[in-house]
Formats: structure tokens, C-alpha cells, sequence
């Protein structure tokens, strides 16, 4: 199974400056635990330090066959968090997104209410053992998620 793992830009540019080009550790330490546990591969993009757009984005995805997409979302980053999710439901067939990170851990039952078309799960709080067994979930075909924990979703959504 291809998995990516993204970290969006934000549109605010006190944000930007204040980031500038630092990597998204969080996510960086996800890819290292999933390469270490799964056979799976493992893509790390950070739309910011790789100056990358959603249209690009789309394109590399589709290019790695990607089946599983994995977005670090905060409070900042959450309006293009949602246009890619947007995108890659539109563009890429049977594609899984799963969001992770602070502002959805506090907030996944109000945004899985209003965006949940695009978004499949929500990881809340530390993600590595969560993300990895909804991956395995995943690529075994599970039609039943209930007994992960620290995981939001819509039942039969």
C-alpha cells in the first residue's frame, strides 16, 4: 500500500514568516515509525518546504499511486487541509484520507459533521500506533474500525 503523508501551507502570511521553511517534525517522526513497522511506502510531502501546490500535489499522487493520504492539520492550515481533500476525492478513485493533529483531535466531531464527504478518519492525539493500525485496517480491507481508539469517523461513510 502507498501512503502519503502532507503537511499543508497556510494562507496567512504572519504564519508563513513565523514557519518559513521549517519541516513538520510530527509528521517526520510518523514516517519513520510507519517505514519501521510496515511494509508499506511511505511518501512525505510538506506543500511549504517543497514550494508545492495542490494542483502539483494531485499530480504527484497520482503518479505514486497513492491509496492512503494522511494530513497534519492545525488551526492555520485546516482551510487548505480541506481543499486537498476536496481535490484528491474528485481526482483519485477509492483514495482514504485521514486527518491527524491538534485542531481535529479537539474539533472531529464538528468537522467530520461539515466536511466528512472528504474526509474518511480523524486520528486524535499522538498518532503512531493509531495511524499504523488504521493503516493495516486498511489495507486488509476492514469494514469495521470500532475497536481502534483515538479514531473519528462516520459509520458507513
Amino acid at each position: 500500500m502507498n501512503v502519503a503523508l502532507i503537511n499543508p501551507k497556510t494562507d496567512i502570511e504572519q504564519m508563513r514568516m513565523l514557519y518559513d521553511r521549517h519541516e513538520n517534525l510530527a509528521l517526520g517522526l510518523l514516517s519513520a515509525y510507519l517505514k519501521e513497522k510496515t511494509n508499506f511506502k511511505i511518501f512525505l510531502y510538506d506543500l511549504r518546504v517543497d514550494d508545492l501546490n495542490i494542483e502539483e500535489l494531485i499530480e504527484i499522487l497520482k503518479n505514486n499511486n497513492i491509496d492512503v493520504v494522511t494530513i497534519s492539520v492545525n488551526y492555520v492550515t485546516l482551510p487548505q487541509s480541506i481543499e486537498i481533500a476536496q481535490e484528491l476525492k474528485i481526482n483519485i478513485e477509492n483514495i482514504k484520507i485521514i486527518f491527524g493533529g491538534e485542531h481535529v483531535t479537539y474539533l472531529d466531531k464538528e468537522i467530520l459533521n461539515q466536511y466528512g464527504n472528504y474526509i474518511d478518519f480523524i486520528v486524535r492525539g499522538e498518532s503512531e500506533i493509531t495511524t499504523l493500525e488504521l493503516l493495516n485496517n486498511i489495507s486488509n480491507n476492514a469494514k469495521d474500525y470500532q475497536d481502534i481508539k483515538s479514531i473519528s469517523y462516520i459509520i458507513g461513510g
